[in-house]
């Protein structure tokens, strides 16, 4: 009988819910903190729409932005792992997809 725990077991261990390993949790944390800077990014980018620099067409994606600056807010503060976990992973979402839109605009109108 084998003592050695393999390489899939080890990884299960440092990323379940129940006993995450502080590495994880550190990645987790910063990546909450890049859609809070991406939400930061949208509020910003609000001011060149609100001048007329910018097509009114990016404001989905600065709204998204925020959104996910938002859910990545909440990500720190959630109670559980697993509540971080998914306003974690919604926030991911809504910042690359907002960033992706308001690129995608930007650099098609201007």
């Amino acid at each position: 009988m084998s003592f050695r725990r393999t390489f899939r077991d080890e990884v299960r261990a440092q990323t379940a819910a129940d006993t995450e390993s502080p590495a994880v949790a550190r990645v987790r944390f910063y990546a909450a903190n890049l859609c809070i800077l991406a939400g930061v990014i949208g509020l910003v980018a609000i001011i060149p729409l609100l001048a007329g620099d910018i097509s009114w067409a990016a404001a989905p994606g600065c709204a998204l932005m925020v959104i996910g600056g938002a859910l990545g807010g909440m990500a720190h503060v959630a109670g559980s792992v697993r509540a971080a976990r998914r306003f974690g992973l919604w926030a991911v979402v809504c910042a690359v997809a907002g960033f992706a839109e308001f690129f995608l605009v930007t650099s098609l109108t201007s």
